[in-house]
């Protein structure tokens, strides 16, 4: 289980982090897939970037062609991102 999340300006003009989408997290041979009420899928040869914030267990894909990585919150976010970078490494 995991979330998508966001930005979103607050009164005082700041950036907030905003839970988008909540949804399961899967990881196949070829790509990350972000199932809540539709899919994002992520093609593993389009990840440049996998980090780790440990404090809000979140984990940041950062992919080629999107300016902004895409922000996960999940559960085990170094076990995932462990998972990834191994499977990317095959491809």
């Amino acid at each position: 289980m995991g979330s998508a999340l966001g930005f979103a300006p607050t009164p005082s003009g700041r950036l907030s982090l905003l839970i988008l989408e909540s949804g399961d997290l899967y990881v196949t041979s070829e790509r990350v897939l972000l199932v809540a009420s539709g899919t994002t899928t992520l093609n593993l040869s389009k990840i440049l970037d996998v980090a780790v914030d440990a404090d809000s267990k979140i984990l940041a894909l950062t992919v080629d062609g999107r300016k902004t990585p895409y922000l996960l919150q999940i559960q085990e976010p170094f076990i995932a991102a462990a998972h990834i970078d191994r499977v990317s490494a095959e491809v």
